[in-house]
């Protein structure tokens, strides 16, 4: 739970810094480097977010529950079952004299 609020919190960080680098670019026109500050934090917020996500999906803290992607686990879940049983199988036969 606590990597989903960071997840989160990164996002809206984000978006903030995307306004407020728009609202710098606005009013200043140009004559100061505030909207490359905030580009830079924008960019800071965006790596250190993917880094995040990649972190939760290879720690298993964060999966794929979308709705429409039950077909696939059922899918998958029935070629595990496949592939035990024909390991069951092969072990088996290679117990026979």
């Amino acid at each position: 739970m606590l990597l989903k609020i960071i997840i989160v919190l990164l996002f809206i960080a984000m978006v903030i810094s995307l306004f407020t680098g728009f609202g710098f670019m606005v009013k200043d026109q140009g004559s100061t480097n505030r909207s490359w500050i905030a580009l830079g934090f924008r960019l800071l917020f965006a790596v250190l977010l993917f880094g995040t996500v990649y972190y939760g999906l290879n720690t298993g803290k964060l999966q794929f529950s979308a709705p429409w992607d039950a077909n696939n686990r059922a899918y998958d879940r029935a070629m595990r079952e496949k592939a035990q049983q024909s390991q069951q199988q092969n072990q088996d036969t290679e117990q026979q004299p």
